[in-house]
């Protein structure tokens, strides 16, 4: 599918994301980061309404966040392949520190990449899954030359992989992992990738 605004198609499905973890920050960090992740030169954006196309609204200079973050903002990802999809990017500041998600809308992925009905297990290969989690990689390696990141993880998440992230960067690295892991130490990543690229969620029949 390509990727629409007014499709509301292209925001179902969820999200496939990276997931960053910058530890105890001020909010005022999240603006940092706000910039740098729009920087990546595969995104266009952000903007603040989703239900209206690029073409009718102007480009988000200046994102309004509170103590807690901000909503969400939204735009256009390019593939490594050339597609295109809807991007979205929120930050949320808790008690643990500044989380960041961002990444691609599941229903406005390619449909040359065949997802079928992800994150849910039909049998079918998720040959496009890897290049995909690749990309996200990327734009974390983008972001933290500018705004060093703690953690990340990527992937369909859940609330969860907070979690696992926080247990991550304190040294318990999960053996089985449907999403890839990412810790900086000094400035230097260490990955540790899925050992699963299968949808996360199985319904038996």
């Amino acid at each position: 599918m390509s990727p629409s605004f007014t499709n509301p198609d292209c925001w179902t499905g969820g999200s496939i994301d990276a997931l960053m973890y910058f530890g105890r920050n001020k909010t005022a960090k999240a603006v940092q980061v706000f910039a740098a992740l729009w920087s990546f030169p595969r995104l266009s954006g952000p903007y603040s309404d989703r239900h209206r196309s690029p073409a009718d609204q102007a480009v988000v200079t200046a994102p309004d966040f509170t103590d807690d973050g901000f909503a969400q903002y939204v735009g256009v990802y390019t593939h490594h392949d050339g597609a295109q999809s809807n991007f979205v990017h929120t930050a949320i500041n808790d008690d643990d520190g500044l989380w960041v998600y961002a990444g691609v809308t599941v229903g406005s992925l390619p449909d040359a990449w065949d997802v079928g009905p992800y994150p849910i297990d039909d049998g079918r290969q998720c040959n496009w899954l890897k290049p995909l989690l690749d990309d996200l990689q990327s734009l974390t390696d983008h972001i933290t030359r500018s705004c060093p990141i703690c953690a990340a993880t990527y992937g369909w998440l859940t609330v969860a992989d907070c979690d696992i992230l926080l247990q991550s960067v304190a040294g318990d690295i999960p053996s089985e992992r449907w999403a890839g892991i990412d810790i900086w130490r000094g400035g230097v990543r260490r990955s540790y990738p899925p050992t699963q690229y299968r949808p996360p969620m199985r319904v038996d029949t």
